[in-house]
């Protein structure tokens, strides 16, 4: 959601004279959530499946 929001102000401010700061917080506001967001994607599948077939299973899930 923050990311979304993130991307739709860069669009709507990029067109007008907006300054460089104001682009540069926004595109490190996407930045920082994106990448916080993106590594769950890493640690959750993991965590279905018991420990002594969790690597095979983790695996399976992200080929």
């Amino acid at each position: 959601m923050i990311t979304a929001l993130a991307l739709l102000s860069l669009g709507i401010v990029s067109e007008g004279n907006t300054s460089f700061l104001i682009i540069l917080v926004l595109f490190i506001i996407y930045g920082i959530f994106n990448t916080a967001m993106g590594s769950h994607q890493w640690i959750d599948p993991y965590e279905l499946f018991p420990t002594h077939v969790r690597s095979t299973g983790g695996g399976l899930l992200l080929q």
